[in-house]
């Protein structure tokens, strides 16, 4: 678990993040540590469970929103990114 949970130090979450099982949120007010742990179709929506910080958190998407998220995904830099864990700029050719 990456929230803030009694007994959970600063460094087993940083830890998590490291391992990638946390993403980072930043918005203006402020930072999360966020984990999808599960993801489902309900409803005519995906929907995407976990932890944001502390609390559970719960994400839902229409099937138009996956689309998007999907073809902003499928790029040749951010699957490079996500296949070798290498920056984009460093792809040979």
């Amino acid at each position: 678990m990456v929230g803030r949970r009694p007994g959970m130090r600063w460094r087993e979450r940083r830890l998590c993040r490291a391992r990638g099982e946390a993403m980072k949120v930043k918005t203006p007010a402020m930072k999360l540590d966020v984990r999808v742990d599960q993801v489902v179709a309900r409803d005519g929506l995906i929907v995407l469970e976990g932890v944001a910080g502390m609390l559970p958190c719960q994400t839902e998407l229409t099937p138009r929103e996956v689309r998007r998220l999907l073809l902003k995904v499928l790029r040749p830099r951010v699957l490079w990114l996500a296949l070798t864990g290498r920056d984009g700029s460093a792809q040979p050719g």
